[in-house]
């Protein structure tokens, strides 16, 4: 991964984080204290990828790293989401199942960044 495509996907986390803040915002000012929760963890789960994209490009591959990274992360994700299913947590399992959906966002710009794409 090279200096620019880093640069690019730095962009897409800047401008994504931002329109969860600005979504979160608006919907705390509408009362809609739950959804202003979901843009939240959206945006928890951007800030922890672009921590892992910084450790990344410190290492000998950068775009092996992220990957494999960014597949661990979520996998602990997806158990916990079947455990909440299992245990008739709906609302855990959506808190989850929001989080694997972020992560799915990114790993998609990621590879879309990467193949020159974006």
């Amino acid at each position: 991964m090279n200096e620019a495509k880093y640069q690019r996907m730095q962009e897409y986390f800047r401008r994504t984080q931002a329109a969860c803040k600005t979504k979160e915002n608006a919907l705390t000012a509408e009362g809609r204290a739950d959804e202003a929760v979901f843009e939240k963890i959206r945006g928890n789960v951007l800030s922890l990828s672009e921590a892992v994209l910084k450790t990344a490009m410190q290492q000998e591959d950068p775009a092996g790293f992220f990957r494999q990274r960014m597949a661990q992360i979520p996998a602990a994700w997806a158990q916990a989401r079947e455990k909440a299913l299992a245990h008739g947590d709906e609302n855990r399992a959506y808190l989850e199942q929001i989080k694997l959906s972020m992560a799915e966002d990114i790993r998609r710009a990621f590879e879309h960044i990467l193949e020159g794409e974006a």
